[in-house]
């Protein structure tokens, strides 16, 4: 994929505006909007939601339209139904920032369908029809290389081997430009009545972090997919 150029980190006012004062996403795979709703609640604001499957849309945006304390500037709308295997990172530039500069903090979320790595499943990894858009959204973190970002999947991603290979590598290549971390979290532990585990890798701009101060050590996402 070609790479957007890069934004300097102390280009401090960007003219874009957006219709809240909460931090701009990008929201990928948005599905059932579960995810969404809790960044959402947590005050961001969504500007651009990517979801292929039109079962899913209908829902999301039936279920939004009548949450109306979250359906705040569009923010209940599937922006693209495309394939993300069809849209390049300059498409999705240009819808989301309409032409204009990427705002000066903005994160992408997203968790890429599961099936190939769940324990459940067939475990096609890497090369199922599934497990391949995992690389697909590494790739477009890295084009259009936001602030931060957030990469949610199911703990077989982490614990069996061969797909462990495959996260090390996803890794690997967003660590050249984000400091990353992961862990794997039960919903039990937040309030929620289901046993349920799901992945977590996160990562932070590295010129943004350093601009700013701050440093993270690396060892303890390391230690945890060896």
């Amino acid at each position: 994929m070609q790479h957007l150029e890069e934004q300097p980190c102390e280009n401090a006012h960007s003219s874009i505006k957006y219709g809240s004062t909460g931090i701009p996403l990008l929201s990928f795979f948005a599905g059932a909007g579960f995810l969404d709703i809790g960044f959402l609640q947590a005050g961001f604001d969504i500007i651009w939601r990517n979801e292929n499957n039109l079962s899913f849309v209908k829902g999301f945006e039936y279920a939004l339209s009548h949450m109306n304390e979250l359906n705040q500037n569009g923010n209940g709308k599937v922006h693209n139904t495309r394939s993300i295997t069809n849209i390049t990172a300059n498409d999705i530039a240009q819808e989301a920032f309409h032409n204009l500069p990427a705002p000066d903090i903005f994160g992408i979320i997203g968790g890429p369908p599961c099936p190939d790595f769940s324990t459940g499943g067939k475990n096609r990894g890497r090369e199922g029809d599934h497990g391949r858009l995992s690389q697909i959204y590494v790739d477009m973190i890295n084009d259009l290389q936001p602030t931060f970002f957030l990469f949610e999947n199911v703990p077989g991603l982490l614990r069996t081997e061969k797909h462990r290979k495959f996260l090390r590598e996803l890794m690997i290549q967003l660590s050249e430009k984000y400091f990353i971390d992961l862990d794997v979290l039960n919903a039990l532990e937040y309030g929620v009545p289901q046993d349920r585990e799901r992945l977590f890798l996160i990562g932070l701009q590295k010129n943004w972090i350093k601009h700013y101060g701050g440093t993270k050590s690396q060892d303890s996402f390391r230690a945890k997919i060896r």
